[in-house]
């Protein structure tokens, strides 16, 4: 069988439809998509498994996620106040892991004056108990 080469924006329009909510997909199926692009079916499966497309895939789905994030989260926050019990459970389940609750961790250059003199008190209150003993 021979090949041919396709051109980049058909794999583009691939992309995009993969990007697509599957209930929204427009066509619906992979063989349907594959006929409107004038490709087979097994061509789609092999761009699929490259990595480049897989880069590019997540590329795209990182570009979605940034447009989207702060949307998403406040939908879903709205679901744990306002949902029915199954709903807010299920949707605090899938928003908890994005909220920042713990300590953050302190790197050396997020330290104020106030910090430094504090570990400096710090410091000093161990030398006056070492002295003491």
């Amino acid at each position: 069988m021979a090949r041919r080469n396709i051109d980049k924006s058909v794999k583009d329009k691939y992309l995009d439809w993969l990007m697509a909510p599957p209930s929204e997909r427009d066509p619906s199926t992979k063989l349907e998509v594959a006929v409107v692009l004038g490709v087979v079916p097994s061509t789609l499966y092999l761009w699929e498994n490259t990595t480049q497309f897989q880069d590019e895939l997540r590329q795209l789905k990182i570009k979605w996620g940034v447009k989207f994030h702060g949307e998403i989260l406040g939908r879903l926050m709205s679901i744990v106040t306002n949902g029915t019990d199954t709903a807010s459970i299920a949707a605090s389940k899938v928003l908890l892991p994005h909220i920042d609750t713990g300590p953050r961790e302190v790197k050396e250059d997020d330290l104020t004056e106030e910090e430094d003199d504090f570990e400096l008190d710090e410091e000093e209150d161990e030398d006056e108990e070492v002295e003491e003993e």
